[in-house]
């Protein structure tokens, strides 16, 4: 491409500066030195017309290429996903994911830091000790995961379905779980500080020794029928249960 650029260059110079001079009238003369000068000029001026078509048929190939070459690669890296049942400590930090399904994978231990997977297919996939901070799981299914000891810290997990997973010692610490659905889930132990809440659902779910500290709640929040203990650990604002057994079920939705 630079090549031809710098001969169209040269064409051009060499043209144009003998057209001009020969095309410069005489001094007194009303008629160009020559008409070689003429069709030095209108030879330049083409040249730099079939060069500028040219450039820019050469600029559209080139996009059409890596735009193909783009789409290949992703479909490679796809397939490949697709194929691998094991992804065990696999790394995939700031991957766009989204459209390929994880469903039933092992990927213990990934990191998925910064990942893109909205709407992914993550349901009996198994994340334990996996690192997810700061991903994008708006909507995705993830019913029956299992991400014990998994780091969620500052994921996006709005209107995400992780309902009868298995959550014990997750981390999800300023994690957004606005609207998410987490009934009958495995909670224990888990970090919910300073968590989003609002219109969450945890009804029946285990809650036993959860630390929801500082977590942002509302009216919506759901946690009837969630099992909980004396270390359960409540949203700020909400009105804790009474709990003089092992362990107890909260019969109704907090109140403020």
């Amino acid at each position: 491409m630079r090549t031809i650029v710098l001969g169209g260059v040269l064409i051009i110079v060499l043209s144009v500066l003998p057209g001009l001079w020969l095309w410069w009238p005489k001094r007194k003369d009303d008629v160009s030195r020559s008409d070689l000068g003429v069709a030095l000029m209108t030879g330049a001026l083409i040249a730099v017309a079939v060069l500028a078509i040219q450039v820019s048929i050469d600029d559209k190939a080139r996009k059409r290429d890596a735009t193909r070459q783009a789409a290949d690669a992703r479909q490679n890296f796809e397939l490949t996903l697709s194929l691998q049942r094991d992804l065990t400590g696999i790394r995939l930090d700031g991957e766009d994911l989204r459209g390929i399904h994880f469903h039933g994978k092992k990927l213990e231990g990934a990191s998925l830091i910064g990942s893109v997977m909205d709407e992914v297919v993550l349901a009996e996939a198994n994340l334990t000790n996996a690192t997810l901070r700061g991903a994008k799981l708006v909507d995705a299914d993830m019913t029956g995961v299992k991400a014990e000891w998994a780091n969620f810290e500052g994921a996006h997990l709005e209107g995400a379905v992780l309902n009868s997973s298995r959550l014990r010692g997750a981390r999800f610490i300023r994690a957004h779980l606005e609207t998410a659905e987490l009934r009958g889930a495995e909670l224990l132990f888990a970090n919910l500080q300073q968590s989003h809440l609002e219109g969450a659902s945890f009804s029946q779910a285990s809650l036993i020794g959860a630390d929801l500290s500082g977590a942002t709640w509302d009216s919506t929040t759901a946690f009837a029928g969630a099992l909980y203990d004396r270390r359960t650990k409540w949203p700020d604002g909400v009105k804790q249960p009474t709990c003089l057994r092992t362990s107890c079920v909260a019969d109704d939705p907090p109140q403020s």
